[in-house]
């Protein structure tokens, strides 16, 4: 066999695979469909779990339910690392019951955490506001959650550029070169040099 058959065979090279080459449409000239549509489901996956995640039940909470959405968000002033609503200590159980009051006063829930805040001190509460440093420290996992979708993103747009490239006159010589210049004895494999 003659060294351009060779080149032909082994990597695909020959004027048959260069004419139905050409009639490829170019790395460059992909459908929009299919480099932006797993962006796309992922996208659309990622908006569906939020929304289960953050959905309601559609009505209001009633007031007891009012009463632990308050209490898990209020530290019990005794226990370690406990909220109000998971302690079983007197304290607890009359701060819940002054929660009720207080609801039943017509407060906000947002009124009552702020009398807590102002009575007992910030670290009363468990859910630290949303303004200044905290406020940083909220936004700072979703920041980081983006850089890294976004560099995944170069980063696989990058390699799929690299994939994408196509043998030049230059890499086909190199290749028949070596072709011609391979010894013809077969390398001995394992089995016979063991034997």
């Amino acid at each position: 066999m003659s060294a351009p058959a060779e080149i032909g065979q082994v990597g695909g090279l020959d004027e048959s695979a260069d004419a139905s080459a050409s009639t490829r449409p170019a790395a460059g000239r992909r459908s929009g469909l299919r480099t932006w549509g797993p962006w796309l489901a992922m996208a659309c996956i990622l908006a569906a779990a939020l929304l289960v995640g953050t959905g309601t039940s559609g009505r209001p909470p009633d007031n007891a339910e009012r009463v632990y959405i308050v209490a898990k968000t209020i530290k019990c002033p005794k226990c370690a690392g406990q909220s109000v609503a998971e302690s079983d200590i007197q304290v607890s159980r009359e701060i819940r019951r002054d929660i009720a009051r207080r609801i039943e006063a017509g407060q906000t829930d947002d009124q009552i955490r702020a009398y807590y805040r102002e009575t007992q001190g910030a670290d009363i509460l468990l859910t630290p506001t949303s303004s200044g440093l905290t406020g940083f420290v909220w936004i700072l996992p979703v920041v980081a959650v983006l850089v890294a979708v976004v560099a995944l993103g170069l980063a696989f747009t990058r390699w799929r550029r690299q994939l994408g490239r196509e043998a030049t006159d230059d890499d086909r010589a190199l290749v028949a070169a070596a072709l011609s210049d391979a010894d013809p004895t077969p390398v001995p494999t394992d089995d016979q040099i063991g034997s």
